[in-house]
């Protein structure tokens, strides 16, 4: 079972939800915000990895499409309270180049903690939709649209590097 969904909003130029059943055991949720470049949004990414009813990998991100986070995100991000997870899981080298320091990869060790995962996508898809609803588009020609668009470039370049997913 494979589904795809894409979508776009003002402030985004893709909007993708993938949910995928394979074989007998494996799903796979997938979801990645690409932003306009020409609004100083950042992008949103998560995926979720369940093997036989257990999540084995939780990874979400939001990352700066500019050299840093616009000012409201980031402080946003940084008042936001991480729970603890027992099994903080270690980015690959690929990941390191792209992802913010706000990333979450885990392994969530019970349905407590699951449930602290799907609260952070809540308040990091809050924030996401808090950002887009004040952004204001910038000229396709402006500096801060063409380094967007260079970093939207770089990170689609980044995540083909993930074995997994190729």
């Amino acid at each position: 079972y494979l589904k795809n969904v894409v979508m776009n909003a003002p402030g985004f130029r893709k909007m993708h939800l993938e949910v995928a059943a394979i074989g007998p055991g494996l799903s796979i949720l997938h979801v990645v915000m690409f932003p306009d470049p020409t609004y100083d949004l950042p992008l949103f990414g998560g995926d979720i990895v369940a093997a036989r009813g257990q999540v084995s990998a939780a990874v979400m991100d939001i990352s700066a499409m500019a050299p840093t986070l616009p000012p409201a995100v980031l402080s946003a991000l940084e008042s936001h309270e991480c729970p603890e997870y027992k099994e903080a899981r270690e980015l690959p080298e690929w990941g390191k180049a792209i992802f913010s320091p706000f990333v979450r990869f885990v392994r969530p060790t019970s349905v407590e903690e699951e449930n602290f995962f799907a609260e952070e996508i809540r308040a990091y898809l809050k924030i996401i939709r808090e950002a887009a609803a004040t952004a204001v588009p910038e000229p396709a020609d402006s500096p801060g649209t063409i380094a967007r668009y260079e970093k939207q470039q770089e990170y689609c370049l980044q995540q083909r590097r993930n074995d997994k997913t190729r």
